[in-house]
């Protein structure tokens, strides 16, 4: 767990890697909404307006109760990690607005929307409240720890991507499931894009990203039949 701790700490590259859940939000929310709930997002962080504490998925994840006695490492440590939690909360804040909004738009009340988009944002991001996150991932045995850690996130997004997405949209019309799929893998692609010029590594699923690749190599004209077909 110390291990673990001090990989994420000031790690602005591990930080950007909580952005990526938005461009799987997108598949099911309309861009204006999304847009929407990003510029909302924003402008709670300078004035809070309430929003999260009607919503029991952000109250779980970004107002959880603080110890009241801490080591100075534990200090620390809560200092370095500052940068992923501000991400977290940002991207977490994004999901449930822009569903919510959506919801909204599809004449949903209230009260229903604001519970779908919570159990929306749980499904795109990994719920990390007792009960959310396979047992698995709860273990103390430090050889069962050192597959687990940081997987969280990663067995979410193949869970959500080949399981939540047909879920939710599988029984209607199969160009909207495509259209989903289609939104998420080019929000990957704009993503890797910007976290490439950044931290130097391409962090999200993104077939675009290995197709542009692949043609890379086949059209290489240094790199004989082999090496192709290896690479």
């Amino acid at each position: 767990s110390r291990v673990s701790a001090n990989m994420v700490g000031a790690n602005i590259s591990s930080a950007m890697t909580n952005f990526i859940p938005i461009t799987q939000a997108w598949s099911q929310v309309k861009t204006k909404n999304m847009l929407k709930g990003i510029l909302t997002t924003m402008k709670a962080s300078i004035r809070d307006d309430g929003f999260s504490k009607n919503s029991i998925y952000l109250t779980n994840r970004t107002e959880q109760a603080d110890r009241l006695f801490k080591t100075k490492t534990e200090k620390a440590t809560d200092f370095l990690g500052k940068p992923f939690e501000a991400i977290d909360s940002f991207t977490s804040n994004v999901i449930v607005r822009s569903k919510y909004y959506e919801n909204l738009d599809n004449g949903m009340n209230e009260v229903d929307a604001m519970n779908n988009a919570d159990e929306f944002a749980k499904d795109v991001m990994a719920g990390r409240s007792k009960g959310d996150a396979p047992t698995m991932f709860n273990k103390k045995n430090p050889l069962t720890k050192l597959f687990t850690a940081f997987q969280l996130e990663v067995n979410n997004q193949y869970g959500y991507m080949f399981k939540d997405i047909k879920t939710d949209i599988g029984k209607e019309a199969k160009d909207k499931l495509a259209m989903a799929f289609m939104k998420m893998f080019i929000g990957a692609w704009i993503y890797n894009m910007f976290s490439e010029k950044i931290t130097g590594r391409k962090a999200a699923f993104s077939p675009i990203d290995m197709a542009i690749d692949d043609a890379k190599i086949i059209t290489n004209e240094n790199m004989d039949l082999a090496t192709k077909l290896q690479n």
